[in-house]
């Protein structure tokens, strides 16, 4: 459900939430769970040397 947040996906059906409700089998939940975490990031346009610099400015 993170992932279809992530990617702006449309919501999910009742028939699919119910499936989601029922107990994953090992393989659904290793799948589930190696999903990139940097997917959930905000893209930065800025890198963090340029912050540094900045500080370093002021």
């Amino acid at each position: 459900m993170l992932e279809r947040v992530a990617h702006a996906k449309p919501p999910l059906t009742a028939a699919a939430v119910e499936a989601l409700c029922q107990e994953p089998t090992l393989g659904q939940l290793r799948e589930a769970l190696s999903v990139p975490a940097a997917d959930f990031l905000p893209v930065h346009e800025r890198r963090f040397g340029d912050d540094r610099e900045e500080m370093a400015e002021r």
